[in-house]
């Protein structure tokens, strides 16, 4: 299962950069949300006109007072970003710029996980600001034969601070090998112990490059559980070579995979490090704070 981490902010709306003519001035926004009424404060407001926002032309200008003006903010995008910063014009001249407040926006602590609906994802609202995320997905349908075809699970696209059209997400390259899956089984193969051992007591400190040793399991319960009972000698073994290590993630590759050169190949496989610290940092504690600690 896998968890998406996000970490978001509060925003306020202050002014970053005003532009202004002689007579009319633009200080400060208030309530600057799409579809939502926003007032605004400055000087010679009773000569206001017009007023766009992103190019967008205000609905329901209301001038109330020299000082002040209300107004309905414009739609704007179709998946609008919290935290953007919109230009405010005034009678296309007075300048202000000011961040949207967008209702909605994801709101989670740093290494906080969520399970995200379908809704979710129809518009995944996160702040504008320097952040990185993590949006992980699983199928969870049973595969149906020994080899298992590689599924697109979802397309998307991105709204940025400066984009003003979607953009779709850039797409992984094909892989160069097939992703494998055992025949579906009627009973699951898995033999718990309550209290592990370790086979090849090189686990905890394997490095990358070195080799360990694998135990051969079978697709039936019961075999493996005689497996358990037999001495370490006559175990059925493979053995592994150590592509990516941390201090609690070992990612192994069998050598004699029809597709072992792919993983093997250090120049191209550097994603696999890169996937050990992932779940060193993020999945891991994540397992352990959601399901077991002992996970």
């Amino acid at each position: 299962m896998r968890r998406l981490a996000l970490a978001v902010f509060l925003l306020t709306a202050c002014a970053e950069k005003v532009t202004q003519p002689g007579g009319l001035r633009l200080e400060r926004v208030e309530g600057l949300a799409p579809g939502s009424i926003a007032r605004v404060v400055g000087e010679g407001l009773s000569a206001l006109n017009t007023i766009t926002v992103a190019g967008d032309t205000v609905a329901e200008l209301v001038v109330v007072s020299n000082r002040e003006a209300t107004f309905r903010v414009p739609t704007l995008r179709t998946c609008e970003t919290d935290g953007r910063l919109v230009d405010i014009v005034a009678n296309g001249e007075a300048t202000l710029r000011a961040p949207l407040g967008v209702p909605g926006t994801i709101s989670m602590t740093v290494g906080e996980s969520r399970i995200l609906a379908v809704d979710d994802l129809t518009c995944l609202r996160l702040p504008a600001r320097d952040e990185d995320y993590v949006l992980s997905a699983v199928r969870t349908s049973v595969p149906q034969r020994d080899v298992e075809d590689i599924k697109r699970m979802l397309f998307f696209r991105t709204w940025t601070e400066s984009t003003s059209q979607a953009v779709w997400a850039r797409s992984s390259s094909a892989s160069p090998f097939t992703a494998e899956a055992p025949p579906v089984v009627s009973n699951p193969p898995y033999v718990y112990a309550a209290n592990p051992i370790p086979f090849d007591t090189r686990y905890a400190t394997a490095q990358e490059g070195q080799t360990v040793t694998m135990v051969d399991w079978r697709f039936n319960a019961g075999e493996n559980a005689a497996l358990c009972q037999q001495p370490k000698s006559q175990v059925p073994t493979f053995d592994v070579r150590v592509v990516a290590a941390t201090p609690r993630v070992v990612i192994v590759v069998d050598p004699h995979h029809p597709q072992a050169a792919t993983f093997l190949n250090t120049t191209t496989n550097g994603w696999l490090r890169d996937a050990a610290q992932i779940v060193e940092a993020v999945l891991l504690p994540t397992m352990r704070t959601v399901f077991d600690p002992a996970f």
